[in-house]
Order: structure tokens, then sequence, then C-alpha cells
């Protein structure tokens, strides 16, 4: 996965301050902690590739008889991995019905272990998890952050939106509850 750089973020990191600070929020502190972020990140390269969404949230989801995700205009090949961290992250985004907050540690062991029912993760994939959490929140959080209006004028996702601003990824662990690294 590559790294968005400074150039790239200073538009929507601008106008994520802008939106933090009229919800009554710290943008100097949004501010120091992206950049933080961004003088740390590193690409990360060699994990597996896989068909994904780039878009998995609860609104493109669609339980008629079955579950079926909707809206493949963002799909690519690109690391599961990544796909993952942003549903993580983008997952409650969208949806009238959802709560205004990130998952809750117990909500995401419960996703996190039924998506490792289908996919076993690598020993390459367990030891990126935290900098393609990283990444994942440096292009897609604060793009969301700096670019859905609609979403601070609503108290609920004004809420989630705030959330996503003071992510921290040690809450989410790099494995389900039933794997480890092996070695």
């Amino acid at each position: 996965m590559t790294l968005r750089d400074a150039e790239w973020i200073e538009p929507h990191l601008v106008s994520a301050e802008d939106a933090i600070e009229t919800a009554g929020a710290d943008r100097h502190a949004f501010r120091e902690t992206t950049l933080a972020r961004l003088a740390t990140a590193k690409p990360v390269m060699g994990l597996p590739l896989a068909g994904c969404s780039f878009d998995f949230k609860a609104s493109n989801l669609v339980f008629s008889p079955k579950p079926t995700l909707v809206d493949p205009d963002h799909a690519a090949r690109m690391p599961r991995l990544y796909d993952l961290a942003v549903a993580l992250l983008l997952f409650h985004c969208d949806l009238s019905t959802a709560p205004g907050r990130l998952w809750m540690p117990a909500e995401w062991a419960t996703f996190l272990r039924a998506y490792a029912g289908h996919v076993a993760f690598t020993d390459a994939e367990l030891t990126a998890w935290s900098s393609i959490l990283e990444l994942a929140w440096l292009d897609q959080a604060v793009w969301l952050l700096g670019n859905w209006p609609e979403g601070w004028t609503d108290a609920k996702d004004r809420a989630y939106l705030l959330d996503i601003a003071a992510f921290d990824p040690a809450v989410f662990p790099r494995t389900p509850p039933d794997q480890t690294l092996s070695g």
C-alpha cells in the first residue's frame, strides 16, 4: 500500500480542521495527530491481494434474502487487509440506523472473528496491521472528515466523525481473538 503525501492530505486536512473546530473539538490537536501519523507512516508492500469492495460499509449491504454487498464502483484488486481497515473506519458511515461512533471493541472482535472464519491472515498481514490502519486513516478518514459536510450537520453523524478524528488504532487488535502470529 502506498502512502498519501502531505500535498494530497493538506487540503482535506484544512477542511477537516474547519469542521472539527465548528463541532467544538480541537483542530490543532487533530492537525498534530495527523502530521505525526504522516511523518511515521511507511508504505507496506507484498501483502496478499484480493478483489475488494473498497467501500464495505453497512449502507452498502442488503439483507434480502441473504446478505449482498452493493455499490461496487470503488472495487479494485488491492491488499485485502487495507479493505478490512477501511471497513473498520467506514462501516458506520452514511447509514441512518448506524451508531454515531466507530465499532466498540467487542463488536470489532465479533466482526474480525467472522472475517477470519473466511480468511486466514498471513504473518505479513498480522505484522502490517497497525501500519495499514494508519495508512487507511490518513487516506480514508482524513478525506471523509474534510469532504462530508452533510455528515457534520447531523448530530449522530457528527459524533461518528469526531470518533474517527480521535481514532486510536491501539483499540483495534491486529488479530482475531483466536489467531496469533506464528513465530
